[in-house]
């Protein structure tokens, strides 16, 4: 999971070339990882900055001069931690440790692959790193977990926050009928907040879920300065509203 920020195309194609990838890389880990815990508040740039990570379960983030750059949560592979950087673990986090040695030997028939994987991702790490420094939009984010059956928030609250669920599944509730889905890396209680109202449906986790929040006013703010993510909210609207004339057609 990236953090917000327009990326170029070139950072972009890249960013999908890494997953695309890591992908077919993660396997291995299993096979050669040592498992370590990571727990919050721990600053683990000495640990991983000569090893590659694979983030079983948590979440570990990334910054640099004080500006989120990464989120790595479960499934990521972390590695190429840049000079003056921090890595730190939001919750309690379950990291498979493995040395570059033992993924690039010449007995590992993905040695070339991983070599790759290395050299992309440290082009993509200095790209953010970059864009981030260049920017005077940043958010607060404040990060949440959610066990299944937890409403995340309920029809009827006052709208303070704006969601994105970095992973798990959701359903959204209203009065009482299951009317739509959250999936990762979707925004949610977005439209209260920016139409001012209370909110109109609850949103129930079906799975243990990470949510990133961010206070509605500072989100307006930092839409105005990312077209690329006010079009990503607006299209996620749209694909709502859609499938909802479906049901009402239906």
């Amino acid at each position: 999971m990236l953090t917000y920020v327009d990326l170029p195309p070139m950072l972009d194609q890249l960013y999908g070339r890494i997953e695309t990838l890591g992908s077919a890389l993660k396997p291995t880990f299993e096979i050669r990882g040592s498992l370590e815990q990571f727990h919050s508040a721990g600053d683990f740039v000495e640990t991983m900055a000569d090893n590659f990570g694979f983030v079983v379960e948590g979440m570990l983030k990334l910054e640099c001069d004080g500006k989120m750059v990464r989120l790595f949560t479960d499934n990521s592979i972390v590695h190429g931690i840049p000079d003056a950087s921090t890595l730190t673990a939001e919750f309690m986090t379950t990291v498979l440790i493995c040395h570059p040695d033992e993924l690039i030997d010449a007995g590992n028939p993905f040695a070339l692959n991983w070599s790759l994987y290395r050299a992309l991702e440290v082009k993509l790490l200095h790209g953010l790193i970059a864009l981030h420094s260049n920017s005077n939009h940043d958010l607060s984010f404040e990060m949440t977990k959610f066990e299944a059956g937890e409403d995340m928030i309920t029809q009827g609250d006052e709208a303070t926050y704006i969601f994105v669920l970095l992973s798990g599944e959701a359903e959204v509730h209203y009065q009482g009928a299951i009317v739509g889905s959250v999936g990762p890396n979707e925004f949610f209680g977005e439209g209260a907040v920016l139409a001012g109202n209370h909110r109109r449906a609850t949103v129930r986790a079906t799975s243990a879920c990470l949510v990133q929040r961010v206070r509605g006013a500072e989100f307006v703010d930092f839409l105005a300065a990312r077209p690329t993510i006010a079009l990503d909210l607006i299209r996620t609207q749209a694909k709502r509203i859609d499938a909802l004339n479906g049901r009402v057609a239906a």
